[in-house]
């Protein structure tokens, strides 16, 4: 099975690479031949490519630094699914109360359903929550092989090491709780939320939502985990990754231009503040 998702994780960053870097090296092109005023731009665009985007150093350094994050990514997995073995899914009722206190004594969706309550917002809001993640490997591609400077570069890989290891692996573990999503299925309890999943299974019948099922299907590799000696997965909602990662994206972002870190800014509100209830 680790052999398996191993090869499989690198398959899939090969694929994500190649349109990662096949959309930076374009968009690079095109703003370098315009601030040159190149005459003849195919011929501007092989010479940058020559001496820009072929170096040795880039690649070297590149493949390195993807090269061992599917390392990464599946200690982190393996540990997450863990994590029921360590410590039980005891957190929900706690961190529901501790988020209506916060919110004036009202669910954060209760609050932002009149406003953001349509079917097609929902759905694009679903759609951009799902999104995060082919954004978040194609900026790792685009970090790995850029150049541009070292330190940011250093900077964001850092972070996201901390984000998988201290926020997923510590924290997720020691407040391990299944999210608003599985929130009567672990606790057993009344169910704040079930008119929050009420109106999402209603809206995705208008509008497609991206969500819905990737929750089923996590489900269901929770339920399978431990059987037949078979370590498989585990829900985890607290801290969000989802939120973490989305908000690395936009410092790197900043500390690069501020228009990619207003774009990344921008990315990031919907997935901090609306669907960090509707989709964990």
């Amino acid at each position: 099975t680790f052999k398996f998702s191993l090869v499989d994780s690198y398959l899939f960053l090969g694929m994500i690479g190649f349109w990662a870097l096949f959309i930076v090296a374009a968009a690079d092109l095109l703003i370098s031949a315009i601030r040159a005023r190149a005459p003849h731009p195919l011929a501007h665009a092989w010479r940058r490519i020559g001496e820009h985007h072929l170096r040795t150093e880039r690649w070297a350094g590149g493949v390195m630094v993807m090269g061992l994050l599917p390392l990464v990514t599946i200690s982190f997995s393996f540990l997450q699914a863990l994590a029921p073995l360590l410590h039980a899914i005891d957190w929900d009722p706690a961190l529901a109360d501790w988020d209506r206190w916060l919110h004036f004594g009202r669910a954060p969706w209760e609050w932002l359903q009149p406003l953001l309550g349509r079917p097609a917002i929902t759905s694009l809001l679903s759609m951009a929550y799902a999104s995060w993640f082919f954004l978040l490997y194609g900026v790792m591609f685009w970090q790995a092989f850029s150049r541009r400077d070292r330190v940011v570069r250093m900077q964001f890989f850092l972070t996201q090491m901390l984000i998988w290891i201290v926020l997923g692996n510590v924290l997720g573990t020691l407040f391990l709780s299944g999210g608003p999503v599985y929130f009567g299925r672990i606790t057993g309890l009344p169910d704040p939320f079930a008119p929050l999943m009420d109106y999402l299974h209603q809206a995705a019948r208008a509008w497609p939502n991206v969500t819905l099922s990737v929750q089923e299907r996590l489900w269901d590799v929770y339920l399978k985990n431990g059987q037949g000696g078979v370590i498989n997965g585990a829900v985890m909602a607290m801290p969000s990754l989802h939120v973490a990662a989305a908000f690395s994206l936009y410092l790197v972002g900043r500390a690069t231009h501020r228009v990619v870190g207003w774009a990344f800014g921008l990315f990031a509100l919907p997935g901090d503040v609306p669907l960090g209830e509707l989709a964990q």
